[in-house]
């Protein structure tokens, strides 16, 4: 005689944690008679859900899958007809407990395919009341989709302000604790970095605004380049409490940034660039963007990105390839 599996599911972890829904799911498969339970933190709309992957690779012919809800696997009528029709020419018997159960008879397929729809018609018009609710939000003044900002403007204000007056009065009063300096050299430049880091920021009455503030910094820059010097400082306020992780937070960024820039200026010589009208500018800054990370992304051997671009232009059908590699 076959086993008896059960199968619980909700969509987010908040869920999983307050017991909205998990815990009355399991006692429900148990009671039927389920011998083990697998359980998923998943939303209905991924089909690749851990623990009902490990499940499907168990369940053989004889066994039972017992769920709740036929929603609890399923969500959509391809991906349930799918996993449906699967367990059945396995000879697994379904069994979901507001309905009824469910084997490899003609009925039974009748049945599943019609409830699968109603299910996928369910959550369309769920969805399309969603769609419906943000349109009238966006609307309203101050709306801003997606998640609530961590800061406000109010204190990406105070920042700035801290950045431009406070630090530099600071700097120019204090003793740094702590400071380091740096040297590097590549892509035709020499530069020394400065680095200067105050942990003793108590003084600031704004400080309960900025609970996570540990520092302030300051970056000192001499760059050398074709015979040229140039100088430039920035004040940092940061969380990070240790200066060798200071300059390396900040010596990360900024390589971040010129490697970027380096190679949009020798590769697509957007420094040349005379595209002013309108927004074109900022519209082609972000296709050039996309199309170095394409090119930095499509594998060949022995070619640098200057050659792929190049390629790109007088080959069409390598064009094409290195466009349908991101697909």
């Amino acid at each position: 005689m076959g086993k008896k599996y059960g199968y619980i599911r909700v969509s987010t972890q908040g869920q999983a944690q307050n017991g909205n829904g998990l815990k009355s799911q399991r006692e429900a498969v148990v009671n039927r008679g389920a011998e083990k339970v697998f359980e998923d933190v998943w939303t209905g709309t991924k089909r690749d859900r851990p623990e009902l992957s490990k499940l499907m690779d168990l369940l053989k012919c004889g066994d039972t899958l017992i769920v709740t809800k036929l929603d609890r696997v399923a969500r959509s009528v391809v991906d349930g007809c799918t996993l449906i029709e699967t367990l059945m020419n396995r000879g697994v018997t379904i069994d979901v407990l507001d309905m009824a159960v469910f084997d490899s008879r003609r009925t039974s397929v009748l049945q599943l395919h019609v409830l699968l729809a109603f299910a996928q018609f369910e959550r369309d018009l769920l969805l399309e009341g969603l769609q419906e609710g943000k349109a009238v939000a966006r609307e309203k003044e101050g709306y801003r989709e997606g998640r609530k900002p961590k800061w406000t403007s109010k204190q990406y204000d105070h920042a700035m302000e801290l950045l431009q007056h406070n630090a530099k009065l600071y700097f120019d009063t204090h003793t740094a604790n702590d400071q380091i300096i740096t040297k590097e050299k590549g892509h035709g430049r020499f530069e020394v970095r400065e680095y200067y880091l105050v942990t003793d920021v108590d003084w600031m009455w704004q400080k309960p605004e900025w609970e996570a503030l540990g520092a302030i910094g300051m970056v000192k820059s001499k760059i050398t380049r074709n015979g040229k010097l140039h100088e430039e400082t920035r004040y940092v306020i940061t969380t990070l409490t240790d200066i060798n992780t200071f300059a390396k937070a900040v010596r990360a960024h900024w390589g971040i940034e010129n490697s970027l820039h380096w190679y949009l200026d020798v590769i697509f010589n957007e420094d040349a660039s005379r595209t002013r009208k309108d927004n074109s500018a900022e519209n082609f800054s972000v296709i050039r963007r996309i199309a170095l990370n394409i090119l930095k992304k499509f594998p060949a051997d022995n070619m640098s990105l200057n050659r792929k671009r190049r390629k790109c232009h007088y080959d069409a059908d390598f064009m094409a390839e290195v466009l349908l590699s991101v697909v």
